[in-house]
């Protein structure tokens, strides 16, 4: 009864075996095209790195926002991302650890990563030029301020 049910003949089981491997090819080849900013993400959850700053999470994921004067919790931790109920602010891990350090983008993917063990790719990045940029943004007079003083 159970022999007619399985079929254990070599074509059978050969295409049993392809189609495991043909799976485990396309979660390979789905892990390789992540890059560092999703792997980071992977890693290290909103949760683990509230937990991290010593923030107190109560049973439904709620805490009291560190980003404004808060009483009660009102800023929910999901696995992915954070909403405060409060303020309006939001994101995923990267955000969170940037507004808690006040840290730009690629620092606080470096943190992340160090904190998880993971070893970042060295690809050369600059942010002097993003430094500039905002250096200009803040020191350049702005058009008005050329009008006045002719």
């Amino acid at each position: 009864m159970l022999a007619d049910v399985l079929d254990f003949s070599v074509e059978s089981v050969f295409l049993r075996i392809f189609r495991q491997m043909k799976k485990s090819s396309r979660k390979i080849k789905e892990v390789m095209q992540m890059n560092i900013f999703e792997t980071v993400k992977a890693a290290v959850t909103v949760r683990q790195a509230a937990e991290h700053y010593g923030l107190k999470i109560n049973r439904s994921g709620m805490i009291c926002c560190p980003f404004h004067d808060d009483r009660h919790p009102s800023l929910k931790l999901n696995e992915d991302y954070f909403y405060c109920f409060g303020c309006g602010v939001g994101g995923d891990v990267i955000t969170f650890v940037r507004r808690m350090e006040n840290l730009d983008y690629m620092e606080a993917v470096k943190q992340l990563a160090d904190r998880a063990g993971m070893a970042l790719p060295e690809d050369g990045y600059d942010d002097t030029l993003a430094k500039k940029r905002t250096c200009l943004l803040y020191t350049s007079p702005s058009p008005r301020d050329r009008s006045v003083s002719r």
